[in-house]
C-alpha cells in the first residue's frame, strides 16, 4: 500500500485532541519517591506540548496505586521496627515509635491526591448506580474478559473484579465524550480485551497503547509525518523490524547485539548485585557478610530477553528514521542454602534483571512505509539492577521455568 508523502495536504496538519484513560500498570512505579510513575507524567506533559489532553483515572485505580504504595511503606516500617528492636537489644535505647498502617494508609493518600492534583488528573468515581450487575456476575462466572482464571489448578478460582470495575467507571465516562479521541493505557492484554467488549456505546475513535510513552510516541511520529496512516503503518512493524525472537533478519539479530550484550553482562547476571542485597530501612552489613550472600546464589538459566515497544525519536537530514528501544535481560538465579529448610521445602529462586536502552536506526521507504538499513548506534545500561521474586508472571514473561524445581537429595 502506498500513502501521499508527508507535507502533500492542501490543510494545515492539526494533531488530534485526546481524552486519556489509564490503568493501574500503566502508571505504578516500584520507586519509593513516586506516587505516579515518573515516566509515566514526563510523557503526559511532553503530549501536552503537543495537544490538548483530558487526563482521567477511575477512583479504582487510585484505590490501587495507594495499596501498593501503603504495602510498600508498611514493609518499610515493618524493618524499622526490627532494626529498632535490634538498637534496643545492643545499646538499651528506644526507638520513636514507628507508624502504623492507618498513619501510613492516610499519608500515602494525601501524597497520591497532591501528584494527580499537580499534573491535572481528574479522577471519575465508579458508577455504582448504573453498572450492569448481571452481565458482571455472568462475566465473573464464565470467566469472560477481564475475568480469568489464575494459572493455578483450581478451576473454582478467578480474577478480574478491579479490572471489571476500571472498564465500567471508562466505559460510562467515555460515553459522554464527544470532541477528542478516546485513548486507553494499559499493560494486560486480558483488561484490554475486556474493554473492547464494552465500548460499543463510545461515539468517537479509540486508541490503545501499553503506556504513555507509546502514545507520546505516536504523536511525535503523527507529528513529523502528519499522515495518519503511514504512522500507524510504521508502529504496527516497528517493534518486530527491532526484535523478533523468530526473526534472524531483525536488528537485534542481525547486528549481534546480543551477543555483544551476553559477553557485557554475563558475570554481572550471574549473581546479584551488592545493592540488591541491601534493604531500605535494614542495617547494612560488612562487605564480608555482601559477598557471602553473592556467591550463595548460582545461575539456573541462560540469559532471557526481551524488548518494549520502540519510542520514536526523531528523522535526521539523511532521513533516517531514529529510535529508542529498552531491552531487558533476566536469568534465574538459586539459592545454593537456606537457614532452618526442611528437606520437603522448595528451593528458593529469584530473577536476576538488568535493563539496557539501545539506540538505533533505520531509512523508511515514504511511500510503502517498509524499514531498510538497520543500524545499532549506542547502548547505555541502565543504572539500576534488580534482584526479585521470581513470580508466575515474571517466569512467564522470560519463559522461565514456572515452578521452583525440587532440590536432588
Amino acid at each position: 500500500m502506498r500513502w501521499p508523502k508527508a507535507g502533500r495536504c492542501m490543510s494545515k496538519f492539526i494533531l488530534p485532541e485526546y481524552t486519556v484513560y489509564f490503568d493501574t500498570n500503566a502508571a505504578y512505579s516500584p520507586k519509593p519517591n513516586e506516587p505516579i510513575s515518573g515516566g509515566f507524567l514526563a510523557a503526559l506533559a511532553e503530549i501536552r506540548k503537543l495537544t490538548a489532553v483530558a487526563a482521567k483515572v477511575p477512583s479504582v485505580v487510585i484505590h490501587e496505586l495507594c495499596y501498593q504504595r501503603t504495602h510498600m511503606a508498611l514493609q518499610a516500617a515493618e524493618n524499622q521496627r526490627k532494626n529498632a528492636e535490634t538498637i534496643r537489644q545492643i545499646s538499651g535505647i528506644v526507638a520513636p515509635n514507628i507508624p502504623d498502617f492507618q498513619t501510613l494508609k492516610v499519608g500515602c493518600e494525601k501524597r497520591l491526591q497532591h501528584c494527580l492534583s499537580k499534573h491535572a488528573i481528574e479522577v471519575i468515581e465508579t458508577p455504582v448506580q448504573k453498572i450492569n450487575w448481571q452481565r458482571v456476575i455472568d462475566s465473573a462466572c464464565w470467566r469472560c474478559p477481564p475475568f480469568e482464571k489464575p494459572k493455578s489448578e483450581d478451576d473454582l478460582a478467578e480474577k478480574g473484579f478491579r479490572d471489571s470495575m476500571i472498564i465500567e467507571s471508562i466505559v460510562h465516562d467515555a460515553e459522554a465524550v464527544k470532541d477528542s479521541t478516546v485513548v486507553v493505557l494499559s499493560k494486560d492484554k486480558m483488561f484490554t480485551a475486556g474493554l473492547k467488549n464494552r465500548v460499543a456505546g463510545i461515539k468517537g475513535p479509540i486508541e490503545y497503547h501499553d503506556g504513555c510513552a507509546a502514545l507520546l510516541t505516536r504523536l511525535n511520529l503523527l507529528n513529523r509525518t502528519q499522515n495518519d496512516q503511514f504512522a500507524a503503518a510504521v508502529l504496527e512493524k516497528v517493534s518486530s523490524v527491532f526484535y523478533d525472537p523468530v526473526d534472524p533478519n531483525c536488528a537485534v539479530f542481525a547486528h549481534k547485539l546480543l551477543e555483544q550484550l551476553r559477553q557485557e553482562h554475563d558475570n554481572d547476571l550471574s549473581q546479584p548485585s551488592i545493592l540488591s542485597l541491601v534493604k531500605p530501612g535494614q542495617i547494612t552489613t560488612s562487605p564480608g557478610d555482601w559477598l557471602s550472600e553473592m556467591t550463595e546464589w548460582s545461575p539456573l538459566s541462560d540469559l532471557k530477553v526481551n524488548a518494549t515497544a520502540p519510542e520514536f525519536v526523531t528523522v535526521d537530514d539523511q532521513g533516517r528514521y531514529h529510535w529508542k528501544s529498552e531491552l531487558t535481560l533476566a536469568r534465574l538465579l538459586r539459592r545454593k542454602h537456606r537457614p532452618g529448610r526442611q528437606a520437603f521445602d522448595l528451593p528458593e529462586e529469584r530473577i536476576r534483571i538488568k535493563k539496557v536502552d539501545v539506540l538505533w536506526s533505520a531509512e523508511v521507504a515514504p511511500d510503502t512505509a517498509e524499514f531498510s538499513n538497520t543500524r545499532i548506534d549506542e547502548t547505555n545500561p541502565q543504572f539500576s539492577d534488580e534482584f526479585v521474586e521470581a513470580t508466575w508472571q515474571l517466569r512467564t514473561q522470560f519463559d522461565l521455568p514456572l515452578l521452583p524445581g525440587i532440590d536432588p537429595k
